[in-house]
């Protein structure tokens, strides 16, 4: 029987929040850097230290990689939040400038590293190399404590139980946080898996097709893109990764029975009957 995680995998994918007020940088930042071959996967990405507190309140986060500048809360004040509320999670700073005049400060709060604008693939080796060797480490310290533990109460916890439980975690969080670009191939990888296997042992843990699940959390999103951001059918197909209008609307009325406009013109209408009643 192949085994369900291979020799190679023996580390768990850690996830990272991408923070910066241009949305053209963001996803360059999450798209075009080899994240997965460094052990990480882009489970977010935030416009600002606001959505992004929100983000690391509800989800977990192991590294936050975050513009120095953006309007309102600075990448500084926000590292020093951070090492209060989640000492555990890092932050890399980016600047727009080589000469980093905040560095003494920034250091104290915990920051690992910055990458100035925009960092060359060397750059970003050697700053998310030295990262993922820390939290490598820390992985396998609290592996061994839970063995420990789990030995103290009168039974071993094997490598194998502890990734079982966390690498459909790791998928779901490069799902959310790549609805538009995401595909089976990346997810197999994260999961170190090859495509095929992966597809079966997906289906055979959470009971249905990868694409069924990346279908459903791309509708999730669309619902909210067209309810709460007010967004044209057009600007949503392309956010959640369609690059045709109809065919998106058609997979819309598939899973909803409906088109997106009729959908959010009943949810509408039915929100200002119960907001008058």
């Amino acid at each position: 029987m192949t085994p369900l995680f291979p020799p190679s995998y023996n580390r768990r994918v850690h996830r990272v929040l991408i923070v910066d007020d241009e949305a053209e940088i963001r996803s360059a930042l999450a798209t075009y850097y080899p994240w997965t071959e460094l052990g990480f996967v882009v489970a977010g990405q935030a416009a600002g230290s606001k959505e992004a507190r929100a983000v690391i309140e509800k989800e977990h986060i192991d590294v936050v990689l975050c513009d120095i500048r953006m309007p309102g809360e600075s990448g500084l004040e926000f590292a020093a939040w951070l090492s209060k509320v989640h000492p555990a999670t890092r932050i890399v700073l980016l600047s727009a400038y080589r000469k980093f005049e905040y560095a003494q400060e920034a250091f104290k709060y915990g920051v690992r590293g910055y990458l100035v604008k925009p960092p060359t693939e060397e750059e970003f080796r050697t700053v998310f190399g030295v990262v993922a060797k820390e939290l490598a480490q820390e992985s396998e310290e609290r592996l061994r404590s839970a063995d420990r533990a789990q030995s103290a109460m009168g039974g071993p916890v094997s490598e194998e139980d502890h990734l079982r439980n966390s690498v459909l975690d790791d998928v779901f969080a490069y799902l959310r946080g790549n609805c538009r670009s995401a595909c089976l191939k990346t997810a197999a990888k994260i999961a170190r898996m090859n495509s095929t296997y992966f597809s079966t042992w997906f289906r055979s843990k959470t009971g249905r097709t990868f694409h069924d699940a990346l279908t459903e959390l791309r509708m999730t999103k669309a619902v909210y893109l067209l309810l709460e951001q007010g967004k044209s059918v057009v600007e949503t197909s392309e956010e959640v990764g369609y690059e045709n209008p109809k065919n998106f609307s058609r997979a819309f009325r598939r899973h909803f029975g409906m088109s997106p406009k009729a959908y959010a013109r009943l949810t509408l209408e039915h929100r200002q009957k119960e907001s008058a009643g």
